[in-house]
């Protein structure tokens, strides 16, 4: 499976053990998650590293200036266009996914030991980078709990209610044309792959 597959799947394996009222055991699969996420960020770095390197380098042999490239403001206005959405939550860079974060900070919560706030705090305000604003305000309230808990003040009981649609994107096909700035092949089409959200 791909590195998402195994995250979330150990994001539901803690859901199933929190159904079953085993919360160490949920704890555990968050953690694992976690260690998922971690591992892809480590085998993917220095790949996206050699690739980008290889990727300047030619462009060099060949007179195509990536940097110019990226400074275009039609190409940055059609991927900001295509891509705002995703480039939105901030984490997938490094292969986080906002909700087995965001659980992991409610599981660390209801733990209500003091290193566990803090290691909720951290959680709820990677979540909240993710998101970004307005979609992180309720988030925010999270990380303010997390952060008073540590200083003493407990939260009162409480119930998170987690909705789940059904709903998934579909992936489609998108095309640009990436501007080369070279005199013979003055711009490139390629097919990029485009998330499309459904309303029902």
């Amino acid at each position: 499976g791909t590195f998402y597959d195994r995250i979330l799947l150990s994001t539901y394996q803690a859901l199933n053990h929190l159904q079953l009222g085993q919360a160490e055991r949920a704890r555990v699969e968050l953690n694992r998650a976690a260690l998922w996420q971690r591992d892809a960020v480590e085998r993917n770095a220095d790949r996206i590293a050699r690739e980008q390197a290889a990727f300047a380098e030619a462009g060099k042999q060949k007179g195509y200036d990536v940097s110019a490239t990226l400074k275009d403001q039609g190409f940055r206005q059609s991927m900001e266009q295509a891509y705002g959405p995703v480039w939105d939550k901030r984490g997938s860079v490094d292969y986080e996914v906002s909700f087995t974060s965001w659980l992991r900070g409610v599981v660390q919560m209801a733990r209500g030991e003091a290193s566990a706030f803090d290691q909720a705090r951290q959680s709820f305000k990677s979540v909240a980078g993710m998101l970004g604003e307005p979609a992180n305000a309720a988030v925010l309230e999270d990380v303010a709990m997390a952060d008073a808990a540590t200083r003493g003040q407990l939260p009162p009981k409480m119930v998170w209610v987690v909705l789940e649609t059904g709903r998934a994107p579909s992936r489609k096909e998108l095309r640009l044309d990436i501007p080369l700035f070279m005199q013979q092949v003055p711009y490139v089409g390629a097919a990029f792959p485009l998330l499309e959200f459904h309303d029902w």
